[in-house]
């Protein structure tokens, strides 16, 4: 199969995707089914504080959904591929340095219970990304409900 370029262009953001509809093959009139689909939930997502950010990160406002952030923190509603979230976390954890460390983040399944022990699992072979004394200080649903000034934290 042969590809054709749609856009060539240069800049942030310059690549958005085509909103083109596929036509139905046997009357030729257009369908309401996209051309190039994303696999990106029509469902907007609870809105999560995310972050920290790193102090080694050189543009933090990449990871922020339509460039939202509020202290060191983006605001995002869905996963980077497009799942929205359904709860909000706040995780504290011991990492390979032996420093504590503060995360907030938005899932999309489960509980942050659920969510922090897969995620301990998961960097459990890694000398550097290892945690221990993993603990979730929140666990919520609703908008900006993981606020890392509420003082009830």
């Amino acid at each position: 199969p042969k590809a054709t370029l749609m856009v060539d262009c240069e800049g942030a953001l310059c690549n958005t995707m085509p909103e083109d509809k596929k036509r139905n093959p046997f009357t030729g009139l257009l369908t309401e089914e996209l051309v190039c689909t994303t696999g990106e939930s029509n469902e907007s997502g609870t809105l999560c504080f995310e972050g920290p950010w790193e102090d080694t990160e050189p543009n933090p406002l990449d990871d922020c959904q339509d460039r939202k952030m509020q202290y060191n923190f983006c605001l995002n509603r869905k996963t980077l591929s497009g799942r929205p979230y359904k709860r909000c976390c706040t995780f504290v954890w011991v990492d390979s340095r032996g420093k504590p460390q503060c995360q907030f983040r938005g899932i999309e399944d489960g509980t942050c219970e659920y969510w922090l022990a897969a995620y301990k699992d998961s960097v459990k072979g890694d000398a550097y990304r290892r945690i221990e004394k993993e603990l979730v200080l929140n666990d919520c649903k609703g908008e900006m409900c993981n606020e890392p000034l509420d003082d009830e934290l």
